[in-house]
């Protein structure tokens, strides 16, 4: 039996469709791994445009934030850790340009 679907609900789906495939500016998810050079690993999530990518990358961070993210990791080697970019970016830009960013170190686990 098929169902009858009004057009207003096909244009609903149309535009939420359209907008996770439009890419663009988003905040972006890394987890965090290495003491000694810092590796970013990006959060795929392929339903949204922005996020249709697997990509490991080495970072820098100021040398004060490195040591307390090494001495948190050293004290805590079963937590997680996680970047989030404070604003939206465009992931493309930041890797071909190489251009900082700003962004918040955190943890989860026990």
């Amino acid at each position: 039996m098929l169902e009858v679907v009004s057009p207003s609900t096909i244009l609903i789906s149309y535009q939420v469709c359209r907008k996770r495939n439009e890419a663009g500016v988003d905040k972006h998810v890394f987890l965090v791994q290495g003491t000694k050079k810092l590796h970013l690993l990006h959060f795929p999530r392929f339903h949204l445009a922005n996020h249709r990518r697997q990509l490991i990358v080495s970072a820098k961070i100021p040398p004060e934030a490195m040591q307390k993210y090494v001495d948190e990791k050293s004290a805590n080697p079963d937590r997680t850790f996680i970047l989030f970019t404070h604003q939206q970016e465009d992931l493309t830009a930041l890797l071909s340009n190489k251009q900082p960013f700003e962004a918040v170190l955190r943890t989860k686990g026990r």
